[in-house]
């Protein structure tokens, strides 16, 4: 989801840096407030003390969208989040994904497969995180009292430029880990199938993985496709990654538009809000996160799960 970092009109008679509510396009630091989250059932001992026994981690979290309208003086602020990495992601058998399947944020340039790393807009304080595939999940963001508000003046985000690159980046890293697994159990299938001389025919090479020091440098032209740089290697399969990321990314426009027709432009989109996960952010990654106390994405996921039990 691509998000526009622009700066919101700043708090009457505060700093310039401060915001109500934080701006999407943003690395920040947030933990789970389990205890905040089920406050209302004050008179359900037995949820207050499961909600104690949970003792949440710090994880780094990019905001890719706001997804209720900010008006000023609300409890919390309702957002679309994609969890950060300190790790390559794990392998996942089932989608098909490897540990090549994410994308490095720099400082860290290392990744299996070579693929160049994005540059946030400020420096980004650690040198081992990456964006992971298809890990997006909503929480709601506590407000702070004024006048502390949410100080950006530290914030390190992404321009709409490097939010660009980032999408495309995943979508070849994606099409192409899929591409893979299908040429895989096609593979398994033929060799497992008697031929018409009732033997079993030998088993074709999978397709080699794509060279990924070729996807999206960002001194070259925005509007060259990803699949289209692929395509000049001898190594790329045509009409595999190409034809499939074009198709998924036709398919993922024709979803975004229906998933925001469905939105209500005042209210966001309709879920139970007592399960979305409540959490304490904070926009200084330095200051309030250590790189070796940083939580991986599925802790995170494990602790919303227990909070919403």
């Amino acid at each position: 989801m691509l998000s526009y970092p622009l700066k919101r009109p700043p708090v009457e008679g505060s700093d310039d840096g401060l915001r109500f509510s934080p701006t999407p396009g943003t690395y920040v630091a947030v933990r789970l407030n389990p205890v905040e989250m089920v406050q209302h059932l004050s008179k359900d001992i037995d949820a207050l003390r499961a909600a104690e026994s949970i003792y949440p981690k710090v994880y780094i979290v990019y905001l890719e969208q706001e997804l209720d309208f900010p008006w000023p003086n609300k409890p919390w602020y309702r957002f679309n989040v994609s969890p950060i990495g300190p790790h390559p992601p794990p392998p996942d058998p089932v989608r098909g994904y490897t540990s090549d399947t994410c994308v490095p944020i720099f400082p860290n340039s290392s990744h299996p497969s070579g693929a160049e790393p994005i540059n946030p807009e400020r420096p980004f304080p650690y040198h081992s995180c990456y964006h992971w595939p298809d890990n997006e999940m909503h929480v709601r963001v506590r407000s702070r009292p004024r006048p502390e508000e949410f100080d950006e003046n530290n914030a390190v985000a992404l321009s709409v430029k490097s939010q660009l690159k980032r999408m495309r980046m995943m979508t070849t890293l994606v099409m192409c880990a899929i591409e893979g697994k299908q040429n895989a159990e096609k593979a398994r299938k033929e060799s497992a199938a008697p031929n018409f001389e009732g033997h079993i025919p030998s088993v074709p090479s999978p397709a080699t993985a794509q060279p990924l020091d070729r996807i999206a440098s960002s001194e070259e032209p925005m509007e060259t496709p990803e699949h289209a740089r692929l395509e000049k290697s001898p190594e790329f399969d045509r009409g595999s990654c190409s034809s499939r990321s074009s198709h998924y990314d036709s398919e993922y426009s024709v979803n975004s538009v229906e998933d925001n027709m469905a939105v209500d432009v005042l209210t966001g989109p309709g879920e139970d809000l007592e399960v979305c996960p409540l959490v304490d952010l904070w926009i200084d990654l330095a200051e309030n996160l250590k790189e070796r106390d940083i939580g991986s994405p599925p802790e995170f996921v494990r602790e919303c799960e227990m909070a919403a039990e």
